[in-house]
């Protein structure tokens, strides 16, 4: 406002009463995003202060955990499924890049129980002890300030929160099939592979058939009570949750204040717990899961397939060592400079499905059901010779033995890592499963070149325009022809 002057003058700040009663029902997306994990713990019943209780209350619960867009295979089993499950994202929570290909071994450890579920002392834990906290404190301010309706208010927002904690409770169902001890022998092996939309494949090594059925299998909850009586109780918390903003809005201007600030900070809260990984975050699992280095094919060894001689195989290791002394010892500036000189893989599609062919040792997972490689007859003849070439070496335990740490050879290696737990993550990456070579980009443009003849025939009314006698009238001849362009 523009006083008599025309100096800008401000007006005396009111405080709306209704502004307290909003912001109790804001932040609807940092609840949600970890609500089913909530609901799988006990301390999701106790009353406290929460932002937006409405939305745990859905019209309808969910009864399924998130699936991701992907195929999982058994290499040799056979079993497929179109989607991934919740429990191979808690696993394998790290997006791989475009056509990167990943191999991880999966082990359980013994003394877990349940196979995954949340983690009791977690950061969602945490925050419901601060609304729960911040309730009593609002209820001690309400009865030192001699405001009813603010104590109302407490009691009823706090119930609402504890109200559809009973309401969205839930067990899950995922328990591991057993596996008679007759068949042990006589299964086919438990590797799985995961299939990503972005081209990137994931090689599993269980450690048992159990574990890797656990990939395919759905995760369900079982809500504690009935769909009747869930929305009964959903009815009442919407009657608490308005009779709660209701008398919110006609507490004192000192407890407004204090809600106000409540509700701030449990937002603030809230949305950063939400930015939290919920894999590595909020939920735990029964699994170790190590990623074992491979030596993948490199673009520079694709174009060169030539045995190399005695004298060149002496000057390459020479060379090799000389580059490994210097990472051993120099600067971190020589260190950057001889990683440049490092080859990078190849990072196509190609390079990825025959990387895990070798992996696996099979092609028998590319198939018409899993729908990963074209099914024609020029990728039939890729996958028969990929299979005459599989070829992979696990330099320290055999190719499908379990890791366990070996100790690193001392001599021309410079470094000696002892097989203790202290230096697992070191003896991890100085293992190796070295890749064999093939010329598998050759060996398709080869089988390309093979059935050009059939793949790219001319269309026939093409073909037919060609054979067309020049004695057309002149309207029809003036009419343009399609061009094929190659």
């Amino acid at each position: 406002m523009f006083d008599a002057s025309g100096s800008l003058q401000f007006e005396p700040f009111k405080y709306c009463p209704a502004a307290t009663s909003i912001i109790a029902v804001l932040g609807e997306g940092s609840v949600t995003r970890n609500a089913q994990v909530t609901g799988l713990t006990w301390w999701s019943v106790i009353p406290r202060l929460l932002p937006a209780p409405q939305a745990l209350l859905e019209h309808e619960r969910k009864y399924r955990l998130p699936t991701a867009v992907g195929v999982v295979a058994g290499a040799y089993s056979g079993t497929i499924k179109k989607e991934i499950n919740f429990f191979a994202q808690l696993l394998h929570p790290r997006t791989l890049a475009n056509y990167e290909v990943e191999l991880v071994q999966v082990t359980r450890r013994k003394q877990e129980a349940r196979s995954f579920g949340p983690r009791e002392y977690g950061p969602l834990f945490f925050v419901s002890l601060l609304g729960f906290a911040m309730a009593i404190a609002l209820i001690v301010l309400s009865v030192y300030y001699q405001d009813g309706f603010s104590l109302l208010a407490t009691i009823m927002l706090a119930t609402v929160s504890s109200f559809a904690g009973f309401g969205t409770h839930w067990d899950l169902v995922f328990q591991e099939p057993k596996i008679a001890a007759s068949r042990d022998k006589t299964l086919p092996r438990s590797d799985v592979l995961i299939y990503y939309p972005n081209g990137a494949i994931r090689v599993i090594r269980a450690e048992s058939e159990p574990i890797a059925r656990l990939y395919f299998q759905a995760e369900y909850a079982e809500y504690i009570i009935d769909d009747t009586p869930y929305r009964t109780l959903a009815l009442l918390s919407t009657i608490l949750l308005m009779g709660g903003v209701v008398s919110l809005a006609n507490s004192k201007n000192i407890l407004q204040v204090a809600f106000v600030a409540t509700y701030f900070t449990l937002n603030a809260v809230y949305w950063a717990v939400s930015a939290l990984n919920p894999f590595t975050a909020h939920w735990r699992h029964a699994f170790q899961v190590d990623v074992l280095p491979v030596k993948r094919p490199t673009e520079t060894a694709l174009g060169d397939t030539t045995p190399l001689t005695k004298t060149a195989e002496l000057k390459r290791t020479v060379k090799q060592q000389w580059h490994r002394f210097q990472n051993a010892w120099s600067l971190s500036k020589r260190q950057a400079r001889a990683e440049k000189n490092v080859k990078k893989e190849a990072r196509n599609f190609t390079a990825a499905l025959w990387t895990a062919i070798a992996l696996t040792g099979t092609t028998q997972w590319l198939n018409e059901a899993t729908a990963i490689a074209p099914m024609n007859d020029v990728w039939r003849t890729w996958l028969a010779q990929a299979e005459e070439h599989i070829s992979s070496y696990d330099k320290w335990e055999g190719r499908f033995k379990l890791h366990r740490r070996p100790r690193i050879a001392t001599g021309i290696d410079w470094t000696f890592t002892a097989a203790t737990s202290k230096h697992k993550e070191e003896a991890l990456q100085r293992r190796q499963i070295v890749i064999g070579s093939w010329d598998y980009q050759g060996a398709l443009t080869t089988i390309l070149a093979k059935y050009a003849a059939q793949t790219r025939k001319p269309i026939p009314d093409e073909a037919e325009d060609e054979d067309e006698p020049s004695s057309l009238s002149e309207k029809t001849s003036a009419v343009p022809r399609p061009v094929l362009e190659v």
